[in-house]
């Protein structure tokens, strides 16, 4: 699956990026405060897995200009590729500088890039 990311970079340094994967609206057991349990809790931004490196991977960024990171990473079966995010992370030795997040979408089957074909009015 192909996913696409658009942010911009304050520093023209280089800089590591991490990317890691999220889902939204999990149903799940969740312990509660008062000691019970609720079967059917809702989590949010529920880590899965990393997209590369957990060190990151260094990339070169321009001020001002969108950088655009193209990546395929595979998503469990047991995942729901709607409820799924992309977390990126760009940072160097002192911190994180810059986060962003953005909606996987799926490549369709046929290969075509999502929206091809597609006009608006």
């Amino acid at each position: 699956m192909a996913r696409r990311l658009l942010f911009l970079s304050e520093d023209p340094e280089h800089v590591d990026e991490e990317i890691d994967k999220v889902e939204v609206e999990v149903t799940s057991l969740q312990f509660m405060p008062d000691g019970s349990t609720n079967p059917d809790y809702v989590h949010n931004h529920v880590f899965r897995t990393s997209v590369n490196d957990r060190s990151g991977d260094q990339i070169s960024l321009t001020m001002g200009l969108p950088e655009t990171l193209d990546f395929t990473c595979e998503i469990d079966e047991n995942w729901v590729v709607d409820n799924m995010w992309a977390v990126v992370f760009v940072y160097d030795d002192t911190g994180v500088l810059q986060a962003t997040r953005a909606k996987l979408i799926a490549e369709p089957e046929d290969g075509t890039q999502p929206g091809d074909g597609e006009t608006t009015e």
